[in-house]
């Protein structure tokens, strides 16, 4: 976790945004893996941004997936359904 923190901050001093969305989402699998489910929520929620801003359709489909699985342990399987749906949408565009 560490070291995905201080790459993200050297993405961020270097304006590199996919390297820094992409460690946003390790980051959320790292949360997820050990049972903090949000953290992993709202850095899968950083990295949606980035990837949306850059307009980067498969992963942010695949980023959508990510926190539908964080929703689905929750137990909230309608918000996990509806992050699901996104993510078919963008996928088929």
């Amino acid at each position: 976790e560490e070291h995905l923190q201080n790459a993200v901050k050297l993405n961020i001093e270097s304006g590199v945004l996919r390297s820094e969305a992409n460690n946003y989402v390790n980051l959320g699998l790292v949360y997820f893996n050990t049972g903090i489910y949000q953290k992993s929520i709202e850095y899968y929620e950083r990295a949606l941004e980035l990837k949306n801003y850059m307009q980067d359709k498969m992963s942010l489909s695949s980023c959508y997936g990510n926190l539908a699985s964080v929703y689905c342990k929750l137990g909230n399987s309608q918000r996990a359904l509806d992050l699901v749906l996104q993510a078919r949408d963008i996928a088929l565009e």
